[in-house]
């Protein structure tokens, strides 16, 4: 049973930064993290529009980072707003590409380490 106090796309504060909730059940939540100014940037990361970067809280050069990982929801604050279903749309088709992808890396051997 999902928490009634967060719902997926709410963004929430978790050890100091600023995370979008992608998924949750009654004890955890999965969240990716919000990057204020990704240097480098990841192959993963989506970038706000400027009305999903106004709603954010942020501004348009941040980017959240599809790469979710899972946290007990009682650890997590909610921070008073959310992204937009279009956004959270472009976040899960993100993880979804960056999953692939890592399967993909990982059934080939494809590592930087070898490239050099």
């Amino acid at each position: 049973m999902p928490s009634p106090a967060l719902t997926v796309g709410d963004v929430v504060w978790w050890k100091s930064g600023r995370y979008l909730v992608v998924s949750l059940t009654h004890y955890s939540v999965a969240i990716c993290p919000i990057v204020l100014c990704p240097v480098p940037s990841h192959r993963a990361d989506v970038k706000p529009s400027w009305f999903d970067a106004i709603n954010l809280r942020v501004d348009c050069e941040a980017a959240i980072r599809c790469v979710p990982f899972g946290v007990p929801v009682r650890f997590v604050e909610p921070a008073g707003y959310q992204a937009t279903g279009e956004l959270v749309a472009r976040v899960r088709l993100a993880i979804g590409r960056e999953v692939s992808a890592r399967q993909l890396e990982e059934a080939h051997g494809f590592s930087l380490l070898q490239a050099m």
